[in-house]
């Protein structure tokens, strides 16, 4: 006997007889009905006793049977069809779309442990679909890779497989966005309040020798802040520059007393802060894997409502075949599992799904047939993979892809594939500028700010000079000159005015084109008139040949004195007062024509 609906019953075609089940048609102890036995030397054939069988029968252990159909005697007598084989032909064979393994028929596009082939068993996350291990994610998760993932809170998938969020985002209901206090700068979050190159608002750039601090371009940073490149910010809690300059925080840490650490309630797994209470990969404690299509809950890993963890997966028993009812109850060869219980066959209303009673109309793992899965957030409704309410599926075929709204979906806005960039998002289908920004070149800007588009897409602002209400100026203290902005009173190519350059050396200081201390401008260049041969003690006093100017005093080596003429060539320079005849015994002192000077005396020779 069977069970089936609470009840042991025999298989068609058989009948109840003193407890055993019997074919009234060749049995010879219940020939045509129950305790009807043949003589000695008859046989049962069709239901009536006789000496010979019927025309395409045999006598087999005293009972007329056709060979081509027993499944106790196909093919000849005692050749029983086992494991769910029925006999056809005079053979054993497994019903159409099944395969004999291990000794039992087996639908290989559906089974899990003979999947595509006998003996090919996926793993405890994976089920068989249409012959191939196909990864088996929960409702509300998407197999992007290989890996179950949630597309409304990944980060390395937001929206949709593969599309990451960069420069600083987190992910948030499937949207890329940045945490506060910053704010998406083309793609980028930064901190406008301490920002160098978006200081008060995207665009807004500190000139080269400013900073920028509370959202304003100052000459220095403020009490309580440090200048990091440019940014004044504060140490203590910037994700940037935590404790230090260029110490940035990663994997969703934030800064606290100059240290970075994950929110509170979370843990650093990997380099990442997670949510212990709910993260199936680092469930109660980082690095507990939720396996087997077990979600994570309050820090434990527990199977949905209605199915039980079997063997390292989630089940459910109310039709699983090897866990009908309970973990490790196996139907017998040829039953199925309907409602918990093994029986023939399934109850009106189901499928036979590997030994497994579904409802197809219904089910995510056989939608509309055994083995068609519904994945993406698609569930099965009606026998069909269907999006919820509001959504579109959008990429692969029956029960594949992702289900998506188009309204609000940054990847698929309006339509598959319509991903919107540079800093706008998805708003009723149409990809949308934040409030107060305009795209320009691919990129939201603000008009008023943007010192690349100051006013219009295109109007940019000169070196120096930032935008603000939507035109450019020049920061204080700079001042509009021809090719940009300037302090005229440190600028050397605009020293007190536009166009005032300083050279020769000269720096502007205070609006005015100084040397260095120490120096003295002659001519169009800084000298030391302490050393300066050309200037020495003054400008155009040149010590002239063999002399050196030591100490803003012109110099002569031992023997020779400095005269401001009368030296070789009739220059300065040092001269001997002993024999030169014209600084003869003091500078000045010229022989007569006819005289020499010898020892510093005019003589004729």
């Amino acid at each position: 006997t069977v069970c089936s609906m609470g009840a042991c019953v025999c298989p068609s075609g058989r009948t109840s007889c003193a407890g055993a089940c019997v074919d009234l048609a060749s049995s010879t102890a219940h020939c045509g009905a129950c305790g009807n036995a043949c003589a000695a030397g008859q046989v049962c054939s069709a239901g009536l006793c006789g000496s010979l069988c019927a025309s395409g029968t045999t006598a087999c252990g005293g009972a007329c049977v056709d060979t081509s159909t027993s499944n106790t005697n196909c093919g000849a007598c005692g050749v029983a069809c086992t494991g769910g084989r029925t006999c056809v032909a005079g053979a054993c064979a497994c019903p159409a779309g099944q395969t004999l393994c291990g000794g039992v028929c087996t639908a290989t596009s559906s089974d899990a442990r003979n999947c595509g082939a006998c003996g090919n068993a996926c793993s405890i996350m994976q089920a068989c679909s249409a012959g191939a291990c196909v990864i088996s994610c929960l409702p509300g998760y998407t197999n992007c890779s290989g890996v179950c993932v949630d597309l409304g809170g990944s980060n390395g998938n937001c929206g949709g497989c593969g599309l990451a969020c960069t420069g600083g985002q987190v992910c948030s209901a499937g949207t890329c966005i940045c945490l506060a206090p910053t704010t998406s700068c083309s793609g980028t979050c930064v901190n406008t309040a301490s920002s160098s190159a978006n200081c008060g608002a995207c665009g807004r750039a500190c000139s080269a020798m400013q900073v920028c601090s509370s959202g304003t371009c100052v000459l220095s940073c403020g009490a309580g802040t440090t200048n990091c490149g440019g940014s004044c910010v504060n140490t203590q809690t910037d994700s940037a520059n935590c404790g230090a300059c260029g110490a940035a925080c990663t994997g969703g840490q934030v800064c606290s007393s100059g240290r970075c650490g994950c929110p509170t309630g979370q843990l650093l797994c990997g380099g990442t802060c997670v949510d212990p209470q709910t993260n199936p990969s680092n469930c109660g404690v980082c690095g507990n894997l939720c396996a087997g299509a077990t979600t994570c809950s309050m820090g434990r890993c527990a199977c949905p409502t209605g199915q039980m963890l079997c063997g390292g997966g989630c089940t459910d028993t109310t039709n699983s075949r090897f866990n009908c009812g309970g973990c490790g109850r196996v139907c017998p060869f040829g039953q199925v599992c309907n409602a918990g219980v093994c029986g023939a066959t399934c109850a009106t209303g189901l499928t036979n799904c590997g030994g497994n009673c579904v409802n197809t109309q219904t089910s995510n793992g056989n939608c509309g047939g055994c083995g068609n899965t519904c994945t993406g957030g698609a569930t099965c409704t009606m026998g069909a993979c269907s999006c919820p309410s509001g959504q579109t599926r959008c990429g692969g075929g029956f029960g594949g892809g992702t289900c998506v709204n188009l309204r609000t979906s940054n990847s698929n806005c309006g339509a598959c594939g319509n991903a919107c960039t540079g800093g706008s998002s998805c708003v009723a289908g149409v990809c949308t500028c934040p409030p107060g920004q305009t795209r320009c070149g691919g990129t939201c800007v603000n008009l008023q700010t943007s010192n690349s588009n100051c006013g219009a897409c295109g109007a940019a602002c000169l070196t120096g000079q930032t935008c603000t209400s939507g035109a450019c100026a020049c920061a204080a203290p700079g001042t509009m000159c021809p090719s940009g902005c300037f302090n005229l009173q440190t600028s050397n190519s605009n020293c007190g005015t536009c166009g005032n350059s300083c050279a020769g050396g000269t720096t502007c200081t205070m609006g005015r084109c100084l040397c260095p201390t120490g120096q003295t401008l002659c001519g169009t260049s800084c000298v030391n008139t302490a050393t300066s041969n050309s200037n020495c003690g003054m400008c155009g006093r040149s010590c002239g040949v063999f002399s050196n100017c030591s100490m803003s005093v012109c110099t002569c080596p031992l023997g020779g004195t400095w005269c401001p003429s009368g030296a070789a060539g009739g220059g300065p320079g040092c001269s001997n007062l002993a024999t030169n005849n014209l600084n003869c015994g003091r500078c000045g002192n010229a022989c007569p024509s006819g005289q020499v000077c010898r020892a510093s005396t005019c003589v004729r020779p």
